[in-house]
């Protein structure tokens, strides 16, 4: 595909016809309006460092290999992204606690065991037959 590429041939053309990624491949390629926070790692540092509308090496992702082309780069104003920034930070810190703080701070736990519910003899008693007939015999014809 570099090959034919390299020739001219058309990258959107291309993908769609030799594509394996379900994300692009309807899309000639293309990724557009998509945060590249969304992106696995090595994919996303390969668009970002990627000269534009230069046709890249392939990139080996946990997906698989890629042969990228960026047509543009966008960036948003820090007003429009501090609120998100905020909550991914929050995040992190919250589950880093979870995983390295909260188990060392948990000593006990006295909650009942699933296996010490009561059993159906020890529930308390009703003064309400449990059958349908009202002295608790059952009459049969």
């Amino acid at each position: 595909m570099q090959n034919k590429l390299a020739m001219g041939e058309d990258f959107a053309a291309l993908a769609k016809q030799y594509s394996d990624d379900p994300g692009s491949k309807e899309t000639g390629g293309k990724y557009e309006n998509v945060e590249i926070s969304q992106w696995e790692p090595s994919f996303a540092k390969a668009a970002a460092e990627l000269p534009l509308n230069k046709i890249s090496d392939p990139v080996e992702t946990v997906y698989g290999y890629h042969i990228m082309k960026v047509e543009s780069r966008s960036s948003k104003p820090f007003d429009q992204v501090k609120d998100s920034i905020r909550s991914e930070l929050a995040e992190t810190q919250v589950y880093e606690f979870v995983e390295k703080e909260l188990p060392g701070l948990i000593e006990t736990n006295n909650l009942p065991k699933p296996e010490d519910k009561p059993s159906q003899a020890d529930a308390p008693k009703t003064d309400e037959p449990k059958t349908g007939a009202p002295d608790g015999n059952s009459t049969g014809k």
